[in-house]
């Protein structure tokens, strides 16, 4: 992370610094996070044996992919991420594209579980409306007051286009700042200012996830087990191969190369012995321990789920078991899914803050005072369970949070409306009847 006194303006030369570094220190720690994700683990891609006539078998596990398809799944898969807003105009607006910001929050909770952070970025469109877009990690650059608030003041967005005509690369550079967003174009290492655009957040509109306090992947604390497994399921495949290519040894028969020739194309062996020496073919093999390597692999298995916290989830996913039960018994990932949890509530909450300053401009006064946000794992739950349980609080809770409680019910003001429209109906019916 990078910061700066809010009083020092960013020039062509910090931003020019602020990418070197970057590339060199943190680029290369997103790309690895990336390549285990794509099941291009390093390590074992990269491996090179001492004898080249050696099998080099490269089996990389997709380890890193399915801690973060669990635990994303877990944190973000379920019910959309519920707003209590007390203004109900911005509640609607908020509201309005409720399914486009689910999808678009599952795609920003499986960046940060991959890279450990994330950025969108919030623009208006033509049509004046707000929009939102993820961005690549690899390419964002995001600059902090060094006050005790730690303040975005500005983000770096670059990246290299390459002209197939005559193979020159130049590299386009935005600085996004709390007033504008400024455009860049370098070649040759000469940095040059093309445009200008005004935009009207009132802050930096590029909006910072962070998986957790370290900004570290979910996998990240397993990689060296993902190395070990990868290391021995290539060995084993190594040794297979090596069993594929054994050697054929014939004792005490002095044979010519043109009937050994013979007998490989016949398929048939034929051997003189005399009194003295026997003759004897067989296979020269290596000796293997499968049973060994096999709990050498499970429990590098193990260990990986463990210390991801994934087994978790697997003893969730054949659990019959209450709902409630199983989210006391998980420990582990509620922890990790925890913090989640909190990072991404604060930037949900600046996010929600930017799309007020755009509205307030149109002569609005809204404010994110008062906004719950509620989130919902990704647990099947018992409903009569909960019905038991809203039916209970009926006399005490708002009809509002109860029906928060029920997963099936995904608009809760419209669901609202329907149970008034329906009690009037009712009313109606029933004074009909008596009349």
């Amino acid at each position: 992370m990078f910061y700066i006194d809010k009083n020092v303006e960013i020039t062509t030369e910090h931003i020019k610094k602020y990418i070197e570094i970057f590339k060199s220190q943190y680029l290369p720690k997103l790309k690895t996070n990336k390549a285990y994700y794509d099941a291009k683990n390093p390590p074992i891609m990269n491996r090179v044996m001492a004898d080249p006539d050696k099998p080099n078998n490269k089996i990389a596990t997709a380890y890193s992919r399915y801690v973060t398809t669990l635990i994303n799944g877990y944190f973000l898969g379920g019910k959309a991420i519920n707003y209590t807003i007390p203004d109900e105009q911005l509640e609607a607006i908020i509201n309005a594209n409720k399914e486009t910001e689910q999808s678009h929050n599952i795609d920003i909770g499986k960046n940060c579980s991959i890279y450990g952070s994330c950025f969108e970025l919030l623009y208006l469109n033509n049509n004046k409306q707000i929009k939102m877009t993820l961005l690549n990690p690899e390419t964002v650059i995001p600059i902090y007051s060094n006050d005790i608030d730690g303040e975005l003041l500005y983000a770096i967005r670059f990246w290299d286009e390459t002209n197939v005509l005559d193979n020159k690369t130049t590299t386009n550079i935005e600085l996004y700042t709390n007033t504008d967003i400024k455009i860049f174009k370098m070649e040759n290492n000469s940095i040059s200012l093309v445009e200008v655009k005004e935009h009207y957040f009132k802050t930096c509109p590029i909006n910072v996830f962070k998986n957790n306090n370290d900004m570290t992947g979910d996998s990240e604390c397993v990689f060296k087990l993902i190395d070990g497994l990868d290391i021995a399921l290539s060995d084993t495949a190594n040794f297979r191969s090596e069993l594929n290519d054994s050697y054929l040894c014939i004792y005490n028969a002095n044979l010519s190369d043109e009937e050994l020739l013979k007998m490989k194309s016949n398929r048939i062996f034929s051997v003189d012995s005399d009194e003295n020496n026997s003759a004897k073919i067989e296979w020269l093999n290596k000796d293997s321990n499968d049973t060994e390597n096999e709990n050498y692999k499970d429990r590098l298995e193990n260990m990986i789920k463990k210390f991801s916290f994934v087994q978790d989830l697997e003893t969730i996913a054949t659990s019959h078991v209450s709902a409630e039960s199983i989210k006391n018994g998980s420990y582990g990932i509620e922890g990790i899914v925890s913090e989640k949890e909190s990072q991404f509530k604060q930037s949900l909450f600046r996010r929600l803050q930017l799309i007020c300053n755009i509205y307030n401009l149109f002569g609005n006064d809204f404010t994110t005072d008062g906004i719950k946000i509620q989130f919902f794992r990704n647990i099947a739950k018992n409903l009569s369970v909960i019905s038991d349980n809203v039916s209970k609080l009926a006399s005490t809770v708002s009809r509002k949070s109860l029906l928060q409680q029920i997963d099936f019910i995904t608009d809760i003001n419209s669901e609202l409306q329907q149970i008034e429209e329906e009690e009037k109906l009712n009313f109606h019916n029933k004074n009909t009847k008596d009349n």
